[in-house]
């Protein structure tokens, strides 16, 4: 059975997080969880019997709306049998929902990464002692805002929906929610319509005050048609849509669309739905029609040349705010807005292709926006020569360095890279006669850092005496 925390507050608006261990491994959560919840609240969901065979249908149900799995890392882990290794993690990867190894062992290495479950990801290990290397805790903090929307970004994304879907169903019709939420956004016009459903992941304790708040900001309530919805519950009772859903929808006189998903007899429908219009069928033209019927003043139809517009909606189906998660149309719309220079949308698909978000990870093309990210940066540089344009421009250019060096083994553009971020910054110094003590300072330590680098492929390829020539002016 799969648990969650936490149980209360306002959790409507949290990513979601998996832990998926060994099951003696159990033991890690408590702080792990704390880690995580100290840098993003996030619904964290674990198994809390696997002693159970688990329904694969409904598990892989709850996955796929996972923003992330955290993994811890151990001897048994990699070593014995179990669920995350044979099921879980494998379903993250195909579906390209984002992985967070966390080694809690040291001297695994080798095992880790020689496994093919394992292949090709980063660990970060707390636990390995390097005075030279980046804290842990800032590492983590880095990867899990990469990965996960911020509550700021996560508004943003909110205002950017022209119009409101209230999705009502009864719970054992999630799949077929599921579908008419894909069908609703296959038409491109209508991927800027957000859809509220009770997200059966979403736990919390205000369940029907948050229902009603949505019910009210919603612009169209759409029902799912199954022959569930005349079902009654065991007791003899109305089920939850006949109770609440459709008469509050009712009452408030919101405009109501039943979209027909399975034959369903219609006359018992209306029976139990008083004044229910004729359901449509949902697989065909006919519900884009009526949609953009009651919404057509609501649509901006112009949004789809704004690239901050079609990064923000992008950003909303890879992370699920508001709408289904949908790893297809997510990259459409970023790249769309990448292709017009937007600078987040070239970050993003930088970090879509170097982490595996949404994606199949895909070194090359991480480097290929990288490429690009530099020269939109330089442009802006040529534009505005700040002392800020210029840090950005500089730090840029060395992360294209270093993903040569880290993703691709290539030492050859890393050493012209990290060598193009040197000559900037002296540059820079040399054309500034200014610059004050505090950032005079932060570009020296930008020099130091560019020649660490330099030093160490000279010294990779052999090279001393040129390794020994950066390393002096490092010490410099």
């Amino acid at each position: 059975m799969i648990d969650y925390r936490p149980k209360t507050g306002d959790t409507n608006n949290r990513r979601n997080v998996f832990f998926s261990c060994h099951p003696d491994d159990m033991r890690f959560f408590d702080e792990i969880y704390e880690e995580i919840e100290a840098i993003e609240k996030c619904n964290f969901f674990f198994e809390t019997d696997y002693s159970q065979e688990p329904d694969l249908d409904d598990l892989y149900l709850k996955l796929s709306g996972m923003n992330l799995v955290v993994v811890p890392i151990t001897t048994k882990l990699l070593k014995q049998s179990c669920r995350a290794m044979e099921t879980e993690i494998p379903y993250a990867k195909e579906h390209n929902i984002p992985i967070l190894p966390l080694m809690q062992e040291n001297g695994l290495e080798n095992d880790f990464n020689t496994n093919p479950v394992f292949k090709s990801m980063h660990t970060l290990n707390k636990h390995k002692q390097d005075n030279l290397a980046i804290p842990y805790e800032e590492q983590l903090r880095k990867y899990i805002n990469t990965v996960l929307v911020s509550d700021e970004l996560a508004k943003e994304i909110k205002d950017e929906f022209d119009a409101r879907i209230f999705l009502s169903y009864r719970k054992k019709d999630i799949k077929h929610a599921q579908e008419l939420m894909n069908l609703i956004h296959s038409e491109p016009l209508f991927r800027d319509i957000a859809i509220w459903f009770d997200n059966f992941l979403t736990p919390g304790e205000d369940y029907n005050k948050n229902i009603k708040k949505e019910l009210d900001n919603s612009d169209l309530f759409t029902l799912v048609v199954t022959p569930s919805l005349n079902e009654l519950t065991p007791d003899g009772k109305k089920n939850y849509v006949m109770e609440h859903e459709y008469p509050d929808a009712h009452n408030a006189k919101k405009t109501i669309l039943p979209a027909k998903m399975q034959e369903t007899d219609i006359n018992e429908l209306k029976k139990h739905f008083d004044g229910i219009p004729e359901p449509i069928d949902a697989n065909t033209k006919a519900l884009h029609e009526y949609i953009e019927s009651i919404l057509r003043e609501k649509i901006n139809y112009e949004n789809e040349n704004d690239p901050r517009h079609n990064y923000l909606i992008g950003m909303a189906y890879l992370n699920g705010v508001d709408v289904e998660r949908n790893d297809e149309i997510a990259l459409d719309l970023i790249t769309r807005s990448a292709n017009n220079h937007y600078v987040d949308a070239i970050s993003r698909l930088v970090d879509m292709y170097r982490n595996g978000i949404g994606v199949q990870r895909d070194y090359e093309r991480a480097i290929k926006w990288q490429t690009e990210l530099v020269k939109v940066r330089e442009a802006q540089f040529e534009a505005n020569p700040t002392f800020e344009m210029h840090y950005i421009l500089f730090w840029d250019v060395i992360h294209l360095g270093d993903y040569y060096t880290d993703l691709l083994g290539r030492q050859k553009p890393a050493l012209e890279c990290y060598k193009k971020a040197y000559a900037l910054t002296e540059s820079y110094i040399s054309d500034n006669n200014d610059i004050n003590t505090e950032d005079t300072n932060i570009l020296n330590r930008n020099i130091a850092a560019a020649c660490d680098r330099i030093g160490d492929i000279y010294k990779a390829q052999g090279n001393l005496p040129q390794a020994l020539e950066y390393y002096k002016k490092l010490l410099d």
